[in-house]
């Protein structure tokens, strides 16, 4: 699938980058630009004659050069272009500029031309000397050279084809140039997939070789093979240009996408072309065929088998759900609802786990080694998720000593509210205001749990103030009056109405009823309301912050 992404992107990028003209450059912008290319063309043929005259290394890194600076030259071209698009006002300016332009446009038709030509060159060159390499260095660094000779190739074939479109843009006929590309890439694309035929059939070579292979003989097989598969790779990714920008050219490549399915596995952008798609399928559908006819009973056997085996250990694993639901509900351990729920699922899953495994054995599937995966990815898996593994730890001592449970309002972590639901990883609470917030055990466990109603019996903590001129000993039975009228203030512990504190603008009581817990804040709204009410019957002042304010006039 990712091949198929990569390849969608490439045709993706190549018609964006030719159908959508850059934005409208300024004056000193397509100066600037001129400029530049002007820069370039001056660099380019300092390095064509340095190419010329230089041998070996030295000849061709001159031609790295200046094939590098002709990428960037067509690059500012492009800008241009994209200009030129953009711009439809009539000037004599832009009129001077279109031809310049157009200038440069053939004369890239012809440049692009002769580096293909050149890179030909290149490419021949590596495959011949890629038959005396004998070392595995050399034949890697071959290849590589080989590598990059082919990108460049490739990425002049597109470079040919996007000058064509602007060319046709500016009304221009670039039909020579096309014909040229369509015979490019129809031998290029014909030379891909047979080389990633034959690179597929290399491997398959050694991988039989290896199979009876000396010990000594096998590690020059694996190198060997490394080579080939990253070869391989690279051909497949060199195809699916090809095939892209034949797509674009409206070309036939339904034979190369048959190879890139049936060869490599990848999945191009052409996959619902109905002949790729009805061949892939007649061929498959022939496979699945002989393999049934082969071993279709067997199989429905095992498969029967396999069913019952799941189906019995399915039953198995909810009987002893209830069995151990029901011995820990009969016994005197002192357990949470969660940690219950806990051990049920646990054996649960245990009974389960060892269903599937034997089920898998009755398939022909190895189980030993499958432990062993089993193990390793556990320590892998543990290793990574080493904050999963630190709230599973505090969930499970969550679990054990039990600080709340379901249903209980807590203050946590920065949060409060009522804990709807708990797992071995996470705690959910539900905040007074209808709020679900999921919270890490570790942030809970490594934090100051306040739980409110693990207690069946609350104080209420109020503060009441009067004025400095008020009758204390009157305020005093008034407080308590209302607090002994109260249905919901408890008799014991019995409440306490004392002065406490001598403000500055009021003289402070403290009132503290005791009530049960689910009584807290009824009991708390309905002592606030009937303070001010009885204070203002009895006369009792409530002092408030005031301020005087004097007004000079001048």
């Amino acid at each position: 699938m990712l091949k198929y992404l990569k390849l969608v992107m490439i045709s993706v990028s190549l018609l964006f980058f030719v159908t959508s003209p850059a934005s409208a450059l300024t004056k000193q912008e397509v100066q600037q630009l001129l400029q530049q290319i002007e820069i370039s063309q001056k660099e380019i043929t300092y390095y064509k004659n340095s190419f010329n005259k230089l041998e070996g290394e030295e000849h061709t890194l001159a031609a790295l050069q200046f094939l590098t600076r002709e990428q960037a030259l067509r690059e500012l071209l492009d800008r241009l272009v994209g200009h030129l698009i953009n711009n439809t006002a009539k000037s004599s300016e832009i009129e001077t500029l279109n031809k310049h332009v157009l200038e440069l446009l053939h004369k890239q038709s012809t440049v692009i031309k002769e580096e293909i030509v050149l890179i030909e060159t290149f490419i021949k060159q590596a495959s011949e000397k890629q038959k005396e390499n004998t070392t595995t260095i050399d034949i890697m660094m071959n290849n590589q050279v080989l590598e990059n000779a082919i990108r460049l190739l490739d990425e002049h074939m597109e470079a040919l084809y996007n000058n064509s479109v602007h060319l046709k843009s500016l009304a221009q006929d670039p039909e020579k140039d096309l014909i040229y590309l369509d015979q490019l890439l129809d031998t290029y694309t014909i030379k891909s997939a047979g080389q990633l035929e034959l690179n597929i059939n290399a491997l398959g070579d050694i991988a039989s070789l290896l199979s009876f292979a000396p010990e000594d003989t096998k590690v020059e097989l694996a190198s060997k093979a490394k080579i080939l598969e990253y070869k391989k790779s690279k051909i497949a990714e060199s195809l699916s240009r090809r095939i892209a920008l034949m797509d674009l050219r409206g070309l036939n490549t339904t034979s190369f996408y048959h190879i890139l399915l049936t060869a490599t596995g990848q999945v191009s952008g052409d996959i619902f072309n109905t002949e790729v798609a009805f061949d892939l399928m007649q061929r498959s559908s022939e496979a699945m065929k002989l393999w049934l006819m082969k071993n279709g009973i067997d199989l429905v056997w095992k498969f029967l088998l396999f069913t019952a085996i799941i189906l019995l250990f399915r039953a198995l694993s909810k009987l002893s759900t209830r069995v151990i639901g029901s011995t820990l509900e009969k016994s005197n351990l002192q357990l949470s609802s969660l940690l219950k729920e806990f051990f049920t699922s646990i054996a649960s899953k245990i009974v389960m786990l060892i269903g599937i495994l034997i089920a898998l054995s009755q398939l022909g599937i190895q189980v030993t080694p499958l432990l062993a995966g089993l193990g390793m990815v556990g320590f892998i898996v543990g290793f990574a998720l080493q904050d999963t593994l630190s709230n599973f730890a505090s969930g499970l001592m969550i679990l054990i000593y039990r600080p709340f449970d379901e249903g209980d309002l807590i203050e946590a972590a920065g949060a409060r509210g009522t804990v709807s639901h708990l797992s071995l990883v996470s705690t959910t609470i539900l905040t007074l205001d209808n709020q679900n917030l999921i919270l890490p055990n570790s942030k809970i466990w490594g934090d100051v749990i306040r739980n409110v109603t693990a207690q069946t019996e609350r104080r209420v903590d109020l503060v009441f103030g009067i004025g400095y001129s008020d009758d204390i000993p009157k305020a005093e039975r008034v407080l308590a009056d209302i607090l002994e009228s109260h249905k919901l203030v408890l008799k014991s512990p019995a409440p306490m109405v004392k002065l406490h504190t001598l403000n500055e603008s009021s003289v402070d009581f403290i009132v503290r009823p005791w009530v049960k817990t689910e009584d807290y804040w009824n009991v708390h709204w309905d002592v606030t309301r009937a303070v001010k009410q009885r204070f203002d019957e009895e006369n009792i002042s409530i002092p408030f912050p005031q301020r005087d304010i004097h007004v000079h006039n001048t």
